[in-house]
């Protein structure tokens, strides 16, 4: 009896622990939705545009290689992928025509000033192993790939100076 009792109580364990990480993985996903979403659509500067993108970015990098099931790292990162591609692309694009507006010195200004930034040093180092982790998933590579090109367009010199 006191069996039974022993393993039903580790059973409703492991249940609720593993519906209490999906339910946080949604809750993940959703913020960095809501995040994006209000950069891509919203009247924010182009700088904040790119902060919002580079520092959602490398919490998702961050959360997808957390998990110690490849699976559901890989899982995590396409629904990202997914779900952000539309308002990715818009604020990419939005960055793009900010940085074809700009002359030569606001270029250096803005490498220089990118080069502080908290969240690069992090995406320089996440980038490398998630690009290794992932590459076989053409859909996250892809969009990963275009967030970098974005990201190391705008930094020019500056941010390849720190080794990407």
């Amino acid at each position: 009896m006191n069996r039974i009792l022993y393993m039903t109580t580790l059973l409703m364990i492991v249940f609720m622990g593993s519906n209490c990480a999906v339910k946080k993985q949604a809750q993940w996903l959703e913020k960095h939705h809501e995040l994006l979403e209000r950069a891509a659509n919203g009247n924010l500067s182009n700088e904040k545009k790119l902060d919002v993108l580079a520092t959602s970015f490398t919490t998702m990098m961050h959360q997808s290689l957390n998990f110690t099931n490849p699976k559901k790292g890989v899982l995590f990162a396409k629904t990202y992928s997914e779900q952000n591609k539309t308002n990715i692309d818009k604020i990419l694009g939005s960055l793009s025509t900010w940085k074809e507006d700009m002359g030569v010195l606001d270029l250096i200004a803005l490498g220089v000033k990118m080069a502080k930034k908290p969240y690069i040093k992090e995406f320089i180092d996440l980038y490398p192993r998630f690009e290794r982790k992932f590459k076989t998933y053409a859909t996250i590579i892809s969009l990963s790939g275009k967030v970098k090109k974005g990201l190391m367009g705008l930094g020019g010199k500056k941010l390849k100076d720190l080794g990407f």
